[in-house]
């Protein structure tokens, strides 16, 4: 059998809600490691984007649906979150935490997913990780990157982090208000070879799940090209 991963897609979502953010540079450089190894970076900003918080009553839809009841732009972004090898969360610093968005962004993917399963996720296997940049070395960024690879293990799916010593949970950093990042050099080849690691191992994973195929249970199945939608006559969010 033929393998071939040379179609390895990885999302890299900006989750600052502001337009040329402190954490721009290292989402640039997070896609410039991807793209090394032959992947396609797929960078996708919620600046601009509404997201609303979940409801958590809608259960039942969910699970005959498998989408949200809430028109917002959630779900173009779970359109590509399913379609991609590997996730990586790039996000500012709010009060020691996600930006609201983010939060509503996990929260809701992840209560869609869980209803429609029974509980019982999928073996998604999307390698992930995360870089967190806040104006304070201590602001918080070890708490959110400990939680976004706790997503990442309730998703089925498997965080990495960067090569680099200091990035042993993820890549944190320090950005000063003028946009000035505190060990420039460092954290930026952090954010790089976290882009690699992501897409390497994202590589290994297509090529096992193909070469093992049918010895694989169910789980590792699912369908990478489903579509999420609201329903029609949704209320918009406001």
């Amino acid at each position: 059998m033929a393998l071939d991963a040379s179609d390895i897609r990885i999302l890299i979502i900006n989750g600052s809600p502001r337009a040329n953010s402190n954490t721009a540079p290292f989402v640039q450089r997070a896609a410039e490691g991807v793209r090394a190894l032959g992947g396609e970076a797929v960078v996708y900003n919620i600046a601009g984007k509404r997201y609303e918080h979940c409801r958590e009553s809608c259960k039942a839809y969910h699970t005959k649906t498998g989408n949200c009841v809430i028109d917002d732009d959630l779900h173009d972004l779970a359109n590509q979150w399913i379609r991609s090898d590997g996730i990586i969360y790039a996000v500012p610093l709010f009060h020691m935490g996600m930006p609201s968005a983010m939060n509503a962004i996990i929260t809701r993917l992840g209560a869609i997913i869980f209803s429609q399963t029974n509980g019982k996720v999928p073996r998604l296997l999307k390698v992930g990780g995360a870089i967190v940049q806040g104006n304070t070395h201590y602001g918080g960024q070890e708490v959110v990157m400990e939680y976004l690879n706790s997503h990442l293990l309730l998703m089925n799916c498997v965080p990495v982090t960067s090569d680099m010593p200091e990035a042993y949970i993820g890549t944190g950093a320090q950005v000063a208000n003028d946009g000035a990042i505190h060990r420039e050099e460092e954290v930026l080849e952090n954010a790089y070879m976290l882009g690699v690691r992501v897409t390497e191992l994202a590589k290994i994973i297509r090529c096992g799940t193909l070469a093992l195929g049918d010895q694989l249970p169910p789980e590792y199945s699912y369908d990478r090209q489903r579509t999420f939608s609201p329903p029609a006559g949704a209320r918009p969010a406001t």
